[in-house]
Formats: C-alpha cells, sequence, structure tokens
C-alpha cells in the first residue's frame, strides 16, 4: 500500500512522465528500506543504538560489505535502489506505450470474442501426445528436486 501511494504521490507531484514515472519507481524501491527502519522502530523504540546496529548490519547483508561506514553503505544501497527503480519504471513505461499502440487489436479480441465461433477448438493439424504430457508430468519436479537438493 505504501508503495502504491508514493508512486502515486510521485505523479500528483510532477505529472505523468518520464521523471514522475521514474521518481515513483524509485520511491516505491525506497520504501523497502523506509519500512525496514520503521519495523526496526517498532521493535526497538526509540533506542537509537539498537537502531543504528540493526540498521547497519541489515544493510551490511544487502550489500554484502563487512568493515564498511554506514553513511557509504547507506549511500551505495540507495543508489542500487535508485538505478532498479529507474530500470523498472523505464520498462513499464516502454510496455505502456506499446499497449497502446495494440489497443486497436483489443477492438478484434473484442470482436472475436462476441463472435459464434468456439474459441476453444482444437486444431485438427496440431498432434498431441499422451506419453509426453504424462513424462512431463514427471520430469518437472523430478527436475525441480534436482535442482533444489
Amino acid at each position: 500500500m505504501l508503495e502504491g501511494f508514493l508512486f502515486n504521490f510521485s505523479l500528483f507531484l510532477f505529472g505523468y512522465n518520464w521523471f514522475g514515472y521514474l521518481t515513483g519507481g524509485v520511491l516505491c524501491l525506497l520504501s523497502a528500506l523506509l519500512h525496514k527502519i520503521i519495523n526496526l522502530i517498532i521493535l526497538y523504540g526509540f533506542n537509537i543504538i539498537d537502531i543504528y546496529i540493526n540498521l547497519f548490519r541489515f544493510i551490511t547483508k544487502q550489500i554484502n560489505m563487512v568493515n564498511a561506514n554506514f553513511l557509504i553503505l547507506l549511500i551505495v544501497l540507495s543508489m542500487v535502489y535508485v538505478l532498479i527503480g529507474d530500470f523498472a519504471a523505464t520498462i513499464v513505461i516502454i510496455v505502456g506505450r506499446k499497449a497502446q499502440k495494440l489497443s486497436s487489436s483489443i477492438d478484434i479480441m473484442t470482436n472475436l470474442a462476441q463472435s459464434k465461433t468456439d474459441l476453444f477448438q482444437v486444431n485438427q493439424k496440431e498432434k498431441f501426445s499422451i506419453a509426453l504430457l504424462f513424462s512431463h508430468l514427471l520430469i518437472i519436479p523430478v527436475c525441480l528436486y534436482l535442482l533444489n537438493n
């Protein structure tokens, strides 16, 4: 809910443009760090030393750095979140624009669904194999088990 609020707040402040979307993506990812800080305050109260130690441990686990300065780690983690947020927002913008271009195909699909043709007809030219179906039902769980172990 916080991520949705932050994204919509960003769009409200900066408008429905690249900057608004990119800022919203960054805020969504930074909300995870904010959520961690709030959880630490709830768990430990306002004891600053405990909050500092636990936040520092969280960040060192995220970045896999030992014996680093707290401020540097916070900046590095924030920059990683900014880059990932910008990347995600860019992908969403590109996909959204492609979806707008394909809006005419939605009309075609609506007309097709309303037509009297059966959408679930089996194409007689395609060949199905019951043996391959059962082999997939056996092989996939076995591969997943092997990957897990």
